[in-house]
């Protein structure tokens, strides 16, 4: 994982640490704010950030010198990110009371029918054909069978 230039504003935020060995351990930095102190020997003003580091017991190799390490860097900096992702959303949902919830029941047969229903452009006849062959395939291919509604079931011959 190279040095990241570009200032970046996830939370938490995917760092490494150098190892002893030359290798790199992954952890997430999650940014709480700050608190203002008064210094009593200068009388001066510190901003502390309060910061909170969680390992995530992942590792990559500093000079990777083999395709299987190249391989394994890109694994783990890949699941490293979708660890991060899934924290911010547990981050968001503690912090601010919400999280982005994901839908994975969602009948996309129904969801391109409105989208059909309200195209307004020409073309509308690609757009049926589409979807009257992609249920066509959905019926056809066994190991779809779940994604199969009611209204699907049914098999409309081809006109």
């Amino acid at each position: 994982m190279a040095k990241n230039d570009v200032k970046v504003t996830d939370n938490p935020k995917l760092k490494q640490k150098k190892l002893s060995d030359g290798n790199f351990s992954l952890y997430l930095e999650y940014y709480y704010g700050y608190n203002s102190e008064m210094d009593k020997a200068s009388g001066k003003t510190k901003v502390r950030a309060i910061r909170k580091k969680e390992f995530l017991g992942l590792t990559i190799y500093g000079k990777p010198r083999t395709p299987i390490e190249r391989e394994s860097n890109s694994k783990n900096i890949q699941l490293a990110q979708e660890i991060r992702k899934e924290k911010e959303q547990e981050f968001l949902k503690d912090t601010r009371g919400y999280r982005l919830e994901k839908s994975k029941n969602t009948d996309f047969v129904s969801l391109y029918q409105s989208y059909i229903d309200h195209y307004t452009k020409c073309d509308v006849r690609m757009l049926k054909m589409s979807l009257r062959w992609f249920k066509e395939f959905i019926e056809t291919a066994p190991e779809y069978e779940k994604f199969r509604s009611e209204s699907n079931r049914a098999k409309s011959p081809r006109t």
